[in-house]
């Protein structure tokens, strides 16, 4: 943990308590005070909506709760809505930073808010933490006990505090009321204690969305989008399209699309939606994969959007984002597609028996987190016909309970968890749809998080081409179990130098999840490799030699199984070079 974040932990506590539970604060604010990062590791932006008569409202912050760096009277952003929006600008990166809302610059007259922040991290840093959420809508006491979870995540390591990512539909609609009683109601203390301290970035989802365009996402959350645009006025507020923005969170690249500011129509599918090629948002698109392939200090690129080019049923998969991102995603090596509109969370890709002629990105996990607060959906795992263009068949595992994500990035490993929030007696998370007269949902049912699975990605160099692997037959030992068989690799081409590494394609394993679903087309359910020395991308792993491979040498190792089914043990070898 940074000595920074450990020296502040025990006033985070306090100032978050403080945040929540102040009478004071609750008296004259709609909004209470919530996070955009911009992109800026030396900026972070506040956002809160009073319900006084002021025009004006101060913020102050500081590295401790004294708030004595700066104080600033902030106006109305909009006169209307006594909205208020403030940049700080001039802060350390990877730093915590406190900060106050007060009415008129005298908390003694009302604080509408306190709270903190962690700054990113430097451009040059190889390790970041953050979160991952998606359809937070329709159902507020499930988004609330989610984000209890996370806050529980974020005061066990405060490094999780600079950052989560959405993948879009925030609220049931893109109405005041939705967003006033689901993401910002007073009923929802966590979900206040959360806004109040990790800024949330990402995308729209098709509940934002209002025949292309929207007025309330952008208010409150107004993104530096890359070329947004006003299509009309509704009331005093604008209607606003072109969602679409990319930023950099230390070595991680986001890029943001927006699919709703285009409608399109894909081999008799209606509703798909997306950028079409020669467009503004992809020739954008083309540019920001292409610059952040470029940048030595991003080395990992995560692609977000709403509707999935592969799922597990629910919705279609959705074919425009198969036809116009899917090759972005191979051309520029996406690390992970990050998505939701499912409300269940699955990863897809492909097996490692299964051949496909499709345009799913091998050895790429597109990951739907679509059930931070949404209904829960059943996954669909019975279609595997690999001609159709629908089909479930690269799902390598769905859960249907309330989730999260959490990321972790160390150098050149990447490692994602999915986390499923039941109750604390084991029992599911019950839902409530939407009402302003909900009772509070502080506390009323105690929840706990889950293991869904762990998925670790390497940004390895993808050797197979110029490697061959051969394998003996199988022996078994009768003491211990198990399954051994020999794995000899024969480099054809130029030396390896490094760590050379084998993983074994198809495995999904460490699945323990309440109604968690996992189909392994590959190895069956119950093998296991047991002397896997790591993972990628949910495959198990083996590390062949420290000291790499000349020209034309070999090199044999042995893999050893044990199985609780007595089923075949098959697998495809991918060489890796680290």
């Amino acid at each position: 943990m940074n000595t920074i974040m450990k020296k502040a932990l025990t006033s985070l506590v306090f100032v978050l308590a403080f945040a929540v539970c102040s009478t004071a604060a609750f008296a004259g604010i709609l909004k209470r005070p919530y996070l955009i990062y911009p992109g800026n590791n030396t900026t972070m932006e506040v956002l809160w909506q009073d319900t006084a008569t002021e025009t004006t409202n101060t913020i102050s912050w500081g590295t401790d709760t004294t708030y004595s760096l700066g104080s600033t009277a902030v106006s109305e952003n909009n006169s209307s809505a006594n909205q208020h929006i403030y940049t700080i600008t001039g802060l350390t990166p990877n730093t915590l930073y406190y900060y106050q809302v007060t009415a008129d610059g005298n908390p003694a007259d009302g604080v509408y808010g306190s709270g903190s922040f962690l700054t990113a991290p430097a451009a040059n840093a190889t390790s970041v933490q953050f979160i991952g959420l998606g359809d937070t809508r329709t159902q507020p006491n499930a988004l609330d006990m989610v984000e209890a979870e996370v806050n529980k995540v974020v005061a066990a390591n405060p490094s999780y505090q600079g950052l989560a990512i959405h993948d879009g539909d925030w609220v049931a609609t893109d109405a005041e009321t939705d967003w006033t009683n689901e993401w910002f109601s007073p009923n929802m203390a966590d979900s206040i204690k959360f806004l109040s301290q990790v800024p949330v970035n990402g995308a729209k989802g098709n509940h934002e969305d209002d025949g292309g365009y929207s007025i309330y996402f952008p208010k409150y959350y107004p993104f530096p989008w890359t070329q947004v645009s006003q299509v009309g006025t509704k009331g005093s507020l604008p209607e606003l399209n072109n969602f679409f923005w990319s930023f950099d969170y230390g070595p991680v690249h986001f890029t943001i699309v927006d699919q709703y500011s285009e409608q399109k129509t894909v081999n008799g599918q209606s509703g798909t939606s997306g950028p079409s090629v020669g467009s503004t948002q992809y020739n954008w698109l083309v540019s920001d994969l292409t610059a952040a392939s470029n940048n030595p200090n991003t080395p990992w690129k995560v692609l977000i959007y709403h509707e999935p080019a592969w799922n597990s049923g629910t919705h279609t998969n959705n074919l425009y984002a198969q036809q116009i991102m899917d090759p972005l995603v191979k051309q520029y090596n996406v690390d992970v597609v990050y998505t939701g509109h499912s409300h269940n969370y699955t990863r897809c890709g492909v097996y490692s028996t299964q051949t496909t002629s499709d345009s799913i990105a091998p050895n790429v996990p597109y990951v739907t987190e679509g059930d931070s607060g949404a209904p829960n959906d059943t996954v669909d795992l019975t279609n595997t016909t690999t001609g159709s263009s629908q089909g479930w068949r690269h799902i390598l595992l769905a859960d249907e309970t309330y989730s999260y994500m959490t990321f972790d990035v160390e150098g050149k490993t990447m490692t994602m968890k999915a986390w499923s929030v039941i109750q604390s007696n084991g029992a599911p998370v019950v839902g409530v749809t939407n009402t302003s007269t909900a009772p509070s949902y502080t506390s009323v049912t105690p929840t706990t998080s889950v293991p869904i699975e762990t998925v670790v990605l390497n940004h390895f160099t993808d050797m197979t081409s110029q490697v061959s692997a051969t394998t003996t037959g199988y022996g078994y030992n009768r003491v211990s179990k198990l399954y051994t068989t020999n794995l000899t690799i024969t480099n054809n081409g130029p030396a390896l130098t490094g760590n050379v590494d084998v993983a074994l394609n198809g495995l999904v394993s460490g699945v323990t999840a309440t109604a968690a679903i996992a189909k392994n087309n590959g190895l069956t359910p119950g093998i296991t490799l047991t002397n896997a020395t790591g993972q990628n991308n949910g495959a198990p792993m083996i590390t062949a030699s420290t000291s790499g491979l000349a020209s034309g040498a070999s090199i044999t190792i042995p893999l050893t199984f044990s199985t609780t089914s007595g089923a075949a043990i098959n697998f495809t070898p991918v060489i890796l070079q680290e």
